[in-house]
């Protein structure tokens, strides 16, 4: 602010700084005598109206709070229940896997090997047909 002296408080088109706060004050003061409480002093007005701002104020804050740990709760929740649903169909498919490895390999040939059989056909893993087998009906699935 140039040009101003030590002691002016002059700034903006209010005037002085105390002529500003006296405007504050007693737009405060309106606010709460147009509410249902008629003080009888101003000054009274203007103490119980910013206790009951920073009462509001509070229990705003408290209330977003409150909310953020309801969402934080709930997207814990979903997470390990999503976690929970991942580990019990990997057992699932886990124990679906060792059962039919488990027949695969206890179930006997069908037929005992002819002595007309190509066992070179058998031996060759380069064949694209390769040797299938019908699944069992023993695994659960």
């Amino acid at each position: 602010m140039a040009g101003c002296m030590a002691g002016d408080l002059e700034w903006g088109p209010e005037g002085s700084l105390t002529r500003f706060l006296a405007d504050e004050n007693k737009k405060v003061i309106k606010a709460m005598l147009r509410s249902v409480w008629r003080p009888a002093d101003p000054l009274d007005a203007q103490q119980e109206w910013w206790v009951r701002q920073k009462r509001d104020r509070k229990e705003k804050a408290c209330i977003l709070v409150l909310q953020a740990h309801v969402r934080l709760a709930d997207k814990v929740q979903l997470y390990v229940q999503d976690k929970q649903k991942q580990a019990s169909e990997h057992l699932e498919v886990q124990a679906l896997a060792n059962c039919t490895i488990l027949l695969t390999l206890s179930e006997p040939l069908s037929a005992p090997p002819s002595p007309s059989w190509d066992w070179e056909v058998l031996v060759d893993n380069t064949s694209p047909r390769g040797i299938t087998r019908e699944p069992s009906s023993r695994c659960p699935g």
